[in-house]
């Protein structure tokens, strides 16, 4: 048996995953889905060692709307990456594994492979993977289901970041595929208002618009498929270098993604966000000038 296996059923038979720095991350997987995810990706994955697991983030969860079947999805570090040519190539470009699986049996159904290009804004952690088993009503008997990847990363000096990034995903026929992928669900930005910097030498004043993103299912549809309106509110708030001073009135704001008939299209997904964080940046300053 390989060593990849021994150290996954060793680290998951209980349901956590030790991953980075020893952390305890509750996974929700079981034996049998440990040894299926094993024969699903080992043609794909880096070899572990004694002191390196090419696991990154693992999440597991029964399929509410379908009890009898599980949903797994996995990030790691390929063996070589694909599109590259050597296995020391490339190594910014992470694997993202997901499947659907039987509960009882753990055979797996219908996989989907994606990647991830690792960058600055970019961090991944054995607790980037979210499933989201709400249920995503698109069509009579087709309810989709979504892969949360909490990866963005900002640093603690800089203007702005996202997170919470959402795919989601339709078991039909034998097969899994994305239909919606991929906006963020939350983000944030600053306004430096004295121009200094809170990781400056100075005491900094800045407004800082928090954005969070829930999905709602509407009656209309396109191409069969029922529209999705996304609801974002902005909540706004004048801070210091050592923490808020005042909150003001949320802004919220709505869009509705409609399927063209192979996937759920998001007008301009970054434009709209960043039109209602500068909204509710605007209307905070001018409630700061009149006080």
């Amino acid at each position: 048996m390989k060593i990849i296996h021994r150290l996954l059923q060793l680290s998951l038979v209980f349901g956590f995953y030790s991953g980075l720095a020893g952390a305890q991350i509750p996974t929700g997987c079981s034996e049998k889905q440990v040894v299926a995810l094993h024969k699903a990706v080992d043609r794909w994955i880096k070899p572990a060692t004694r002191d390196y697991e090419p696991i990154l983030s693992l999440a597991c969860k029964v399929w509410p709307s379908q009890p009898g079947l599980t949903i797994t999805s996995v990030i790691f570090e390929p063996e070589t990456p694909r599109g590259e040519s050597s296995p020391g190539a490339g190594d910014g470009t992470k694997e993202w594994v997901t499947f659907v699986g039987e509960k009882q049996s753990a055979r797996i159904l219908a996989i989907h492979r994606g990647q991830i290009e690792v960058d600055a804004a970019v961090r991944i952690d054995p607790a980037s993977l979210s499933i989201d088993t709400a249920p995503y009503r698109l069509a009579p008997g087709i309810i989709a289901f979504g892969i949360r990847k909490n990866i963005g990363y900002s640093p603690n000096c800089a203007d702005g970041g996202f997170n919470a990034v959402l795919t989601l995903f339709v078991y039909d026929q034998g097969k899994l595929r994305p239909v919606l992928g991929e906006p963020h669900l939350s983000s944030w930005v600053i306004d430096f208002e004295s121009g200094h910097h809170p990781c400056g030498p100075k005491q900094a004043d800045y407004l800082l618009a928090e954005a969070s993103t829930i999905l709602r299912m509407l009656k209309t549809s396109s191409n069969g498929y029922n529209d999705i309106e996304f609801v974002t509110t902005v909540t706004p708030s004048w801070n210091k270098s050592e923490g808020m001073v005042a909150q003001y009135t949320p802004y919220t704001t709505k869009v509705t993604a409609r399927y063209d008939g192979k996937h759920y299209v998001v007008p301009d997904w970054f434009g709209h966000t960043s039109a209602a964080q500068g909204h509710a940046l605007k209307k905070a300053a001018g409630i700061r000038s009149r006080n």
